[in-house]
């Protein structure tokens, strides 16, 4: 019986999933199979001869030089059965890897996100800071405006006051001055001998003048 596969053999090479295929002459059904009994048992050791899982790029490496040799039926059902073995892990290896791909995406864009939220909720936070700052400021510019104001009438009420108080001497002192003089034209009228008719008419001109400028000083 000769064994073989149905692969590219000798110096040749293949990608991808291989598949061991048992071909002897004439063939032979499942019952023949097992009639032969066990098949043969290989340590690792022995097995990693003609194949070997290749964790760096997850691939099956076949050693088909070593596997055209076999010419034992039970000893190549061993290989072709390590082989499957090693098939099925790169195939779980595949999705896992797509899997992880896919965790790692899904994270990724779970951190974008999460950026993007703090983004917003750091500006949220500035805005609410600085809207909170600027009701300070202008409290306390309608604080200040207020004093100001306040300040401003205390001393628009102050020169009014003071304005009021001089104004109220200089009549009093302008009444004064008119008293004297009505009193001095008084005592000039008393005497009847004309002597002082001249200094009479002076000082009534006088105080008539002076009436008057304080009457418009009064109305102004």
């Amino acid at each position: 019986m000769k064994w073989g596969t149905g692969l590219t053999s000798g110096n040749g090479s293949s990608s991808g999933l291989h598949v061991i295929d048992l071909a002897g002459s004439g063939g032979g059904s499942e019952d023949t199979k097992k009639d032969q009994g066990k098949r043969t048992m290989l340590s690792e050791a022995e097995l990693g001869r003609y194949a070997t899982f290749n964790w760096d790029d997850n691939t099956v490496e076949i050693n088909w030089d070593a596997i055209n040799k076999i010419s034992d039926q039970q000893k190549g059902e061993a290989v072709e059965d390590y082989i499957s073995k090693l098939e099925e892990i790169q195939e779980k290896m595949n999705e896992a890897e797509k899997s992880l791909l896919e965790i790692d995406g899904k994270i990724r864009e779970i951190i974008d996100q999460g950026k993007d939220e703090f983004k917003d909720f750091e500006q949220q936070i500035f805005d609410a800071l600085v809207s909170r700052y600027q009701k300070e400021i202008d409290k306390l510019t309608e604080i200040s405006e207020a004093i100001t104001d306040a300040n401003s009438k205390l001393i628009d009420s102050m020169t009014n006051a003071i304005d009021k108080e001089r104004e109220a001497r200089d009549n009093e002192k302008t009444e004064t001055e008119l008293a004297d003089k009505q009193k001095r034209l008084d005592y000039l009228r008393s005497d009847t001998s004309n002597a002082n008719a001249k200094q009479i008419l002076d000082l009534e001109k006088e105080l008539a003048e002076g009436q008057e400028d304080y009457t418009d000083q009064l109305i102004d």
